[in-house]
């Protein structure tokens, strides 16, 4: 099983920093948004209606949750890696695995503000519901380090 050495975890964690940080500013957005809205409608008009346009959002929302475990590994990289591991074989890996999470986030993100707009628009409980489940689900996927070189080191043995 080949495994990356600690001076290469060093060299790469500046791309793992960056990772973090994207998904940081992408996940603030719903917080942010969210709070906006509901400063300009109130929760006490939020209702649990079933309206057309609410559940479409709702089901577009869930349906973009699910098509992103689909696409976003599409973009990953893998490599034939030799013992020892060279650097740029991890960078290479490193940079498929950025646009892989980046592309997942996005179609997350897609989901959640669909939903979001939705609110704004027709007050439906269930889109807020969709949104805070999206943007859990942007947290459960944050990129940590160890998370990160498990995945790196998981692609360059395959």
């Amino acid at each position: 099983m080949l495994q990356m050495n600690p001076e290469m975890i060093t060299r790469i964690r500046p791309s793992i920093k960056t990772m973090q940080g994207i998904s940081l500013a992408l996940i603030m957005g719903p917080f942010l948004f969210v709070a906006v809205i509901l400063a300009a409608i109130g929760t006490e008009d939020l209702h649990t209606e079933p309206k057309m346009l609410i559940l479409l959002a709702a089901a577009t929302g869930l349906l973009n949750y699910v098509l992103s475990f689909f696409f976003g590994p599409v973009f990953r990289k893998t490599v034939n890696a030799t013992d020892p591991v060279q650097l740029s074989d991890v960078k290479t890996v490193v940079g498929g695995m950025q646009t892989s999470h980046i592309i997942q986030c996005a179609m997350i993100e897609g989901g959640i503000y669909l939903n979001l707009v939705v609110l704004l628009l027709d007050h439906g409980m269930i889109n807020l519901v969709i949104g805070a489940l999206g943007t859990l689900l942007l947290l459960l996927l944050f990129p940590t380090e160890g998370r990160t070189v498990r995945g790196i080191e998981k692609r360059l043995n395959e």
